[in-house]
């Protein structure tokens, strides 16, 4: 019978026992060797919650998985220690909230060096978007370094500079194999590793200078499309209010109605009378394509559709979202004729009915500049 040590196993464990703040197991059977995953000794529990409360709570939508040989001491993510929020011991298992911006993790090698000690880790999100998802250790975006002063370094906007690009430790396997993905970092010595990821934002940004400057950034996974489909559909029997509150229903009904993701599909609501009809509301749709052919499948998609098959894709979204009460008595009473553009100079102004586009002017919108005082939604077009 020999002892195995890991400081990175936290929770309840059979045939162990807390030893100077780490915990050393029985284990009975194959002893590790250096270099070699150690065998699995100590049963965790399964309701382990691996760190859900790690930063955010509930909000913990990103896991990743991790490991250090030999030990790993602390993990901080945007400065706050959640060392002990890991569970698991190899690979460790981290979840923190998407919305962080810094990982950073302090460990060694027993032996210290790089032959045979390492860090590697792979993260994953819920919803499968984001800086962190995919996120893996690399060599092209990590620093490092093996000695630090103070605690400075696990904050956000620490100037890491100094720091050096990590080396490929001499057991990739661990990357490859053990979490699922990336590479085996290093640096001789102690390890000290950081990691800062960047969230874009979506709203464009426009400057009065000679020519465009900078373009709106896609949602994560839309890419950047060529051609979009645009339409209207008008609707009786809910109020714009209660229209807005349910943006996410039209959008699901529309997907489905075009055979296309939903992140591919933009809505704008506006009230219906404003477009001097009796009531209700008008729905635009936009869906954004790669190519040509694309854009007329969903032409003939949409064209082909009559008000029973959007009023059917409408109960079947808000059935799916749980708000089938809201539409209740909401009937689809008109599917207008869509139009194909391509997306070069188009840029999406969000969150304004078309009555509002008015005096958008003095700025770069897309490829054109506007001004004159009183531009039109045509002229935003």
């Amino acid at each position: 019978m020999a002892a195995l040590t890991t400081g990175a196993n936290v929770g309840k464990k059979k045939n162990c026992a807390s030893v100077g703040g780490e915990w050393e197991c029985d284990v009975f059977g194959p002893v590790a060797v250096k270099g070699f995953p150690p065998p699995e000794v100590c049963d965790h529990d399964e309701d382990e919650d691996c760190g859900s409360d790690a930063t955010s709570g509930s909000d913990a939508d990103v896991t990743c998985s991790l490991v250090i040989n030999d030990e790993i001491t602390a993990v901080y993510v945007d400065g706050q220690d959640v060392t002990g929020s890991l569970c698991g011991g190899w690979p460790a298992t981290l979840r923190f909230s998407s919305s962080a911006s810094l990982f950073a993790i302090s460990g060694y090698d027993n032996e210290g060096g790089c032959q045979y000690g390492g860090f590697a880790m792979r993260c994953t999100t819920a919803d499968g978007t984001g800086p962190w998802h995919g996120l893996t250790a690399d060599t092209q975006n990590w620093r490092a370094t093996n000695w630090v002063s103070g605690s400075s370094w696990t904050q956000l906007g620490f100037d890491d500079s100094a720091w050096q690009t990590p080396s490929v430790g001499g057991e990739p396997e661990y990357g490859t194999d053990l979490v699922g993905g990336g590479d085996t970092i290093c640096v001789e010595g102690d390890f000290y590793f950081r990691r800062e990821v960047d969230h874009p934002t979506y709203r464009p940004t426009y400057r009065p200078t000679d020519r465009p400057t900078d373009r709106p950034t896609l949602a994560p996974g839309s890419g950047s499309p060529s051609f979009r489909v645009t339409g209207d559909l008008t609707f009786e029997g809910m109020t714009y209010e209660a229209a807005q509150d349910n943006t996410d229903v039209f959008v699901a009904a529309v997907a489905d109605l075009c055979g296309v993701a939903a992140s591919a599909v933009t809505v704008e609501i506006s009230e219906a009378r404003r477009r001097r009809l009796a009531e209700g509301i008008v729905v635009t749709y936009t869906v954004g394509v790669a190519t040509a052919n694309e854009a007329q499948t969903v032409t003939s998609a949409i064209s082909s559709s009559s008000t029973a098959d959007v009023d059917a894709a409408i109960s079947k979204a808000a059935t799916d979202a749980g708000v089938e009460g809201d539409f209740d008595g909401v009937t689809t009473t008109n599917v207008g004729t869509p139009t194909t553009c391509e997306g070069s100079g188009y840029v999406a102004v969000s969150g304004r009915g078309c009555w509002s586009y008015i005096h958008m002017d003095d700025g770069w919108y897309g490829d054109r500049w506007l001004s004159g005082g009183s531009t039109s939604l045509e002229d935003c077009a």
